[in-house]
């Protein structure tokens, strides 16, 4: 019965669990363009700029990407995902850093353990309590754990905003107004 709650736990929890631990990084080219075997979904394809930092790719539609398919000379502009590989348009032989979404898998592997579990035991447990609770049709209980559960949210949301953003960010909006150039008037 606990491996029930758990996985209804999980399942409760998997889009936060996605935000918050199944980002990953990769590296594909036109030479190279397979997605990764647990790759979900993108969160952001770059490709490096000349001079420095990096422009990000749009997803296009298959239209869209017609026009740029003979196009050849310049710098990828867009994107397109079949199955588990990337096609490019225009065409660019640059390596691009995708940033995606891994996969989540519920509830265990056959150790009985995965990624959410070991890396997330307090929230997984608070939201396990949830369910119990809510099981048990204990509304006083299930309140005190929600709150507990929505406080870890919380501070694993930071947490992976300051991973990702980098040290002394605490958020993606301080992030932005910290990387964009000032506007002038």
């Amino acid at each position: 019965m606990l491996d029930s709650f758990i996985f209804f736990a999980l399942q409760r929890i998997e889009a936060e669990l996605h935000a918050l631990a199944g980002e990953s990084t990769a590296i594909i080219s036109e030479a190279a363009p397979t997605l990764p075997g647990d790759y979900a979904h993108v969160r952001s394809l770059t490709r490096p700029q000349a001079g420095g930092g990096f422009v990000e790719l749009k997803p296009m539609v298959a239209m869209e990407a017609e026009k740029w398919s003979n196009y050849t000379g310049g710098d990828a502009v867009g994107y397109i995902i079949t199955g588990d590989t990337v096609a490019f348009y225009p065409p660019d032989a640059k390596d691009m850093t995708l940033v995606y979404q891994s996969q989540l898998t519920l509830p265990a592997d056959a150790a009985g353990t995965n990624w959410a579990l070991t890396g997330f035991f307090d929230l997984v447990i608070n939201a396990s309590m949830v369910e119990v609770a809510d099981y048990e049709q204990n509304t006083e209980l299930a309140m005190r754990y929600e709150s507990k559960y929505q406080q870890q949210v919380d501070r694993y949301e930071v947490e992976q905003d300051r991973n990702r953003y980098g040290p002394g960010i605490a958020t993606a909006s301080q992030y932005n107004a910290y990387s964009r150039p000032p506007r002038s008037m």
